[in-house]
């Protein structure tokens, strides 16, 4: 293995210790003593070929490697997108269950978890019926023609959980709101797109904090209108929209291991996600604990609190 710290190296112990535990409880390193001293090594068992280090099986290695192969070779001299390659692994995974090829929606569309490398020698393992060998090279050819635009948006059409789609409209709005004089009518469709986004993951189960989460950055919103936007500067919308998209990525990471429990189990998936779900929430909640500071009380809610606290004192 390789060693990765020694607590000889290190002046600011508590917080490097802090943050190798984390690694710990995502399984990605091992913690020994020896000779009275304390080693973070890596752990040798974590995929790196995988998202979030996910195991895979024997069969389920070589199926990839086959689809890998065949994908290459479909799309001959050309360099595909490791996007585009990950369209058409879904496609077949969704098609052919069978091949247990573990897979799901994260960040930008449906993926599987592994990680394809332009730089391998992938080889057929046969374990591909010609079928979809036939399927994925019709794919590949439908996809070589299309732009990375409509790729996505066929994806999206085809495949997308309501949930995506909303995101897309609220990123539209995010997209452009900097550039634009009045922010407000982009800020009443967000309001509106995040009613709707909430509706959508009220009821899911293990999406609780999510929920919470989202309902703060709608309430962040109604005050920014509030108080009326020419209050904010750019770096506070830039902060704003930031906001967003690391709440997107905690839903995407909890939405994705939702997805993979019918290919693991909660053990592993909470050992390989769990470090990473804990470090959005704090950049979450640090940032958006900053931004709600910058914006200014409301005055009725001020003189309603002030009254309250009359009453008690009498």
């Amino acid at each position: 293995s390789k060693e990765v710290y020694n607590d000889k190296n290190f002046y600011d112990k508590k917080v490097v210790e802090k943050y190798l535990e984390s690694l710990i409880d995502a399984g990605i390193v091992n913690k020994t003593y020896q000779n009275e001293k304390t080693f973070y090594t890596l752990d040798l068992s974590y995929n790196k070929k995988t998202l979030f280090g996910l195991p895979l099986n024997k069969h389920q290695e070589k199926t990839i490697n086959s689809l890998f192969f065949f994908i290459k070779q479909f799309f001959k001299n050309k360099n595909p997108s490791s996007t585009l390659i990950q369209k058409v692994v879904f496609e077949i995974a969704e098609k052919y269950p069978e091949l247990n090829i573990p897979h799901g929606w994260y960040l930008y569309g449906g993926t599987s978890i592994i990680i394809f490398d332009e730089k391998e020698s992938y080889e057929d393992k046969k374990v591909l019926s010609k079928k979809i060998i036939e399927d994925t090279k019709q794919l590949v050819k439908k996809y070589s023609k299309y732009s990375s635009l409509k790729i996505r948006k066929e994806h999206y059409e085809k495949y997308a959980p309501i949930i995506y789609n909303i995101k897309e409209e609220i990123l539209r709005e995010l997209f452009f709101l900097p550039s634009k004089k009045t922010k407000e009518e982009s800020l009443e469709k967000i309001t509106f797109l995040l009613k709707k986004f909430l509706k959508e993951i009220k009821d899911k189960e293990g999406f609780l904090e999510i929920y919470d989460y989202f309902d703060s950055y709608l309430m962040l919103t109604k005050d920014i209108l509030r108080v009326k936007t020419n209050f904010f500067d750019e770096i506070f919308f830039s902060d704003y929209i930031l906001l967003f998209n690391l709440s997107w990525r905690l839903f995407a990471l909890t939405y994705f291991k939702e997805n993979l429990k019918e290919y693991y189990t909660e053990n592993i998936l909470n050992e390989k996600f769990n470090f990473e779900i804990k470090q959005q929430e704090e950049e979450i909640k640090e940032l958006g604990t900053e931004l709600q500071s910058i914006i200014p009380e409301d005055e009725t809610e001020k003189k309603l609190r002030e009254a309250i606290k009359k009453i008690k004192l009498k």
